[in-house]
């Protein structure tokens, strides 16, 4: 996986081995609406410290 992210971590940009690309932020949010991408929007956290019950 490659990362790129702005000087100010006001965005993030990661490309996985099937070149799909993800992101987070506004100003990445706003491009990938630009070019008619398909986001994915996440409602809570993640929390990777949870156990599974």
């Amino acid at each position: 996986m490659k990362f790129t992210c702005s000087q100010k971590y006001q965005w993030l940009l990661c490309l996985n081995h099937h070149d799909v690309v993800y992101g987070t932020g506004t100003p990445i949010s706003e491009q990938l609406k630009f070019r008619s991408a398909r986001p994915v929007l996440y409602r809570e956290p993640i929390n990777s410290n949870a156990s599974e019950e």
